[in-house]
């Protein structure tokens, strides 16, 4: 069952419905369980934010003709909290039904108590919307900034993961420097990219402020501008994934969608290519939420959850990340030849593959 959108994520919406045209908003959102709870929890995270949800138990907002006299009647009904909530009266309130929205999108007429903060006795213009229905242009700086320090801590396990494989296996820096396509692939280019890599990570004081747009010299930023036919295979030779036993993780489904059919079901690459684009697409959300303006508006619920979905990816992959082997005998080596020769000490296999 989808989980209801985090209450960060309402609050924001609503300070930017609020607005001295409509300070009075209704929002309607389904929530199938414990509404209660949520509404519990909406309540303590507030703030200064004017909100009051309400769990609807009474059959409001099913007629067109009746939806008038339905925001008066849950304005009468709300009265305590919304002298305790509005201020300058502002209000929203946000309804927590079982079931979708029932009537129109509209904006209903309507007459406020006398008891009403600011606009007693007024004819106000209510709009009615479902906020399941609303469409941003980017998520809440919230998420991006935890987005941003998911990405962040990722970048990190990459950076040590890269060193010490490199201490381990002999051309290990090399293939990271085809895999980023950087023409000079000595070892001593490579020692000084992770020294500009671990540049970056120290200028950044807090990783919520993580932006890889502005930080080219970052593992992140490296991945972001490696070529879309950047090899698997080599990064999976540098990181020093075993071709079998790989630890698990999750793949963001935006991952599986923009897999290519080149990227082989070989464990090792499989889990090269799926931390390389899960990283980039973080990049790109953090980066895209900056300049939201130039691009489509999407319906809530979707941003929020592909955000769910990117940030519980950032994290197996830095979990993942921290249980490879460490041992040169568990690291499976993919030759220049797209072989892979997983080295173990009661075995040694070679397996055809295409570096890809």
């Amino acid at each position: 069952m989808t989980q209801p959108l985090a209450p960060p994520l309402v609050l924001d919406v609503v300070a930017a419905r609020i607005t001295a045209a409509n300070p009075i908003i209704v929002l309607w959102y389904q929530v199938p369980t414990q509404r209660t709870a949520y509404a519990q929890e909406l309540m303590a995270q507030r703030g200064s934010t004017p909100l009051v949800p309400v769990v609807l138990r009474t059959r409001l907002f099913e007629h067109p003709n009746a939806v008038m006299e339905d925001v008066r009647t849950l304005i009468e009904e709300q009265r305590t909290m919304i002298l305790e909530t509005s201020r300058h009266g502002q209000l929203a309130l946000l309804v927590l039904s079982h079931t979708p929205l029932a009537v129109p999108q509209l904006s209903s007429p309507t007459v406020l108590p006398d008891w009403f903060p600011r606009y007693a006795g007024q004819l106000i213009h209510v709009p009615i919307e479902d906020l399941a229905a609303i469409t941003v242009g980017a998520l809440s700086e919230l998420a991006n900034a935890q987005l941003a320090e998911y990405l962040f801590h990722l970048d990190g396990a990459l950076l040590r993961r890269l060193r010490a494989v490199d201490t381990m296996q002999h051309g290990a820096g090399s293939r990271f420097l085809e895999y980023v396509n950087q023409p000079n692939r000595t070892r001593e280019k490579f020692l000084s990219v992770l020294v500009g890599a671990e540049r970056v990570r120290r200028s950044v004081h807090n990783p919520a402020d993580f932006r890889p747009s502005h930080d080219q010299a970052s593992i992140t930023g490296l991945f972001w501008s490696a070529p879309t036919t950047a090899p698997s295979g080599a990064l999976a030779h540098a990181l020093g994934i075993p071709d079998r036993d790989v630890p698990t993780y999750h793949e963001t489904l935006l991952s599986v969608l923009a897999r290519p059919a080149r990227v082989r079901d070989e464990p090792a690459k499989r889990m090269a290519y799926a931390v390389a684009e899960t990283v980039c697409i973080a990049a790109h959300t953090i980066t895209v939420a900056h300049h939201s303006d130039r691009y489509p508006k999407y319906p809530l619920p979707l941003l929020h959850a592909a955000a769910t979905d990117l940030a519980r990816s950032l994290v197996s992959m830095e979990a993942a990340l921290t249980l490879l082997p460490t041992t040169h005998t568990a690291i499976a080596v993919v030759g220049h030849d797209g072989s892979t020769v997983d080295h173990r000490p009661e075995s040694t296999v070679v397996a055809p593959a295409s570096d890809s």
